[in-house]
């Protein structure tokens, strides 16, 4: 799976890392599990995603991080 803020950055991204197959994933979700957390505990807001606990023994990527109506890219900082 690939995310990103800029097109070019995703086509740049795919002709380095094969093809794009929109909607693939969905498909096939044997591998991967999708969950959308709510914050509300005020001492995790604010709080740098790398900083953030993530359950031991799960393999854990962020892909998107929602502010109100905005997606942001995630980053660590």
């Amino acid at each position: 799976m690939l995310v990103g803020d800029r097109k070019d950055a995703v086509d740049e991204a795919a002709t380095q890392l094969g093809k794009l197959e929109p909607g693939r994933i969905i498909k096939d979700r044997s591998a991967l599990d999708y969950i959308r957390v709510f914050v509300s505990k005020a001492n995790v807001v604010g709080v740098p995603l790398a900083r953030l606990p993530m359950p031991a023994g799960f393999p854990t990527h962020l892909l998107h991080v929602r502010r109100y109506d905005a997606d942001i890219v995630p980053s660590p900082n």
